[in-house]
């Protein structure tokens, strides 16, 4: 009964979840997340996203080191 009703419910909501996040793009999901940063500012405005193509791993340089190497 309930607890049948409990376990599917879920199990259901996992397999939502799931299909959600796998569905999301996420580079999509962080380039407007970095445009809301920008557009309303933060505390580290020099922050930039930089893709690194060696491990495809996306790292992060502040404008002050990269303009000084």
């Amino acid at each position: 009964g309930i607890w049948s009703g409990m376990l599917s419910g879920t199990v259901l909501q996992t397999l939502v979840l799931f299909f959600m996040v796998y569905r999301t793009d996420w580079n999509n999901e962080a380039s407007l997340a970095e445009a809301r940063i920008s557009k309303w500012g933060g505390h580290n405005k020099d922050l930039k996203m930089k893709d690194n193509e060696k491990n495809h791993q996306e790292i992060y340089e502040t404008s002050a080191n990269s303009s000084s190497s």
